[in-house]
């Protein structure tokens, strides 16, 4: 498996990050580092994406697995990397997205919702699925594609809470993307919930808590 996608594995959580100011998502990006959740998703949905994305790589550098998120044609792909973004992921398979990423040798984590979209991303050479909307497929879409799938891997996002990620590790997922149940609500709440979130790991898969 490629470096950057076993970190992120080994991570575990993918917050997926979206704001409207530029401070207040950095501010955040902060407390979720403190707090030992390192695999960053900035989505190309937040103003100023790329400088984000740059801004996080010059202060963290291999500290942090940054990405970028909601990426959907091939010119916000190549600026988010130009900008220190490690992987690139969509709600969807896009071909520009993913040829632009094996040009740049960065790994594509595009989004499927069907065995068909699986099959056919797999064939272009991506590792890791993103599962989306994983709260229309049920986390028995990943247990029961196990079947005839064995080896693919997925990360469920959208719809995913810190209450219910335990569900989808438990039905096979490698990782788990959490947006506003994790991102939203004051730093102070979204440290109380990343707390909670490597309690509710420790307890998963063992291990000391961070």
């Amino acid at each position: 498996m490629n470096s950057v996608l076993k970190k992120i594995v080994d991570n575990k959580i993918i917050p997926v990050i979206r704001g409207d100011d530029f401070e207040k998502v950095l501010d955040l990006c902060d407390i979720l580092v403190k707090n030992n959740i390192v695999n960053l998703e900035v989505t190309f949905t937040v103003p100023k994406a790329d400088k984000i994305i740059d801004s996080l790589a010059v202060k963290y550098g291999e500290k942090i697995v940054l990405g970028a998120g909601t990426v959907n044609d091939s010119f916000s792909a190549n600026k988010a990397i130009d900008n220190g973004a490690k992987y690139v992921v969509s709600p969807h398979f896009s071909m520009d997205v993913n040829n632009l990423c094996k040009e740049r040798n960065v790994p594509y984590i595009p989004g499927i919702l069907t065995p068909t979209e699986a099959v056919f991303a797999r064939k272009q050479g991506n590792e890791i699925l993103k599962l989306f909307p994983a709260v229309v497929a049920g986390p028995k879409f990943i247990s029961s594609m196990k079947g005839p799938f064995p080896d693919f891997k997925f990360i469920p996002t959208g719809g995913i809470t810190v209450d219910n990620f335990d569900i989808w590790f438990k039905a096979g997922a490698i990782a788990v993307g959490i947006g506003g149940s994790l991102t939203k609500g004051s730093l102070k709440e979204v440290e109380e919930k990343a707390i909670l979130i490597n309690k509710k790991l420790c307890t998963i898969f063992g291990g000391d808590e961070i």
